[in-house]
């Protein structure tokens, strides 16, 4: 379960991490997104983006906080106001000004991605257990 933090002033920090630290900036941009791509009078609606910064993913919200649909940032520049781009499903989106600023715990999703190696069984037991007490053996016992 990840943790909120809400800080009371946004600002245009630095959209990096450290890869030790537990916690990573989300955040949350005021955006414009259509469905109508080929269409020449586009049908613009109100939406929330939200930048997680740990995986650089981007998701868009319509207003009642409904999932619209979702991409990565692939730019090298960070994400601002003015920039374009288009969902996965085939969503065209404005980004306007930054609304909010949170800071996510990562540390339970840090905890899941260490891989626990399991002991590894002695081969000579699994020869044993193999076929020992079934088919024919067991009928003529």
């Amino acid at each position: 379960m990840s943790t909120m933090t809400t800080l009371s002033h946004p600002s245009s920090s630095s959209l990096t991490i450290p890869a030790t630290q537990n916690t990573a900036p989300v955040f949350s941009f005021s955006c414009l997104y259509t469905h109508d791509l080929r269409r020449k009078q586009k049908r613009w609606q109100d939406g929330l983006l939200r930048f997680h910064t740990f995986n650089k993913r981007i998701m868009v919200y319509d207003l009642p906080r409904n999932f619209i649909g979702d991409t990565f940032w692939r730019e090298s520049q960070a994400l601002q106001d003015g920039d374009d781009l288009e969902l996965e499903k085939g969503i065209l989106v404005q980004v306007g000004e930054q609304v909010e600023k949170t800071v996510t715990d990562l540390s339970g999703l840090l905890e899941k991605r260490t891989p626990k190696r399991p002991v590894a069984e002695d081969p000579r037991e699994s020869q044993r257990s193999g076929w020992e007490g079934s088919g024919a053996d067991a009928i003529a016992r």
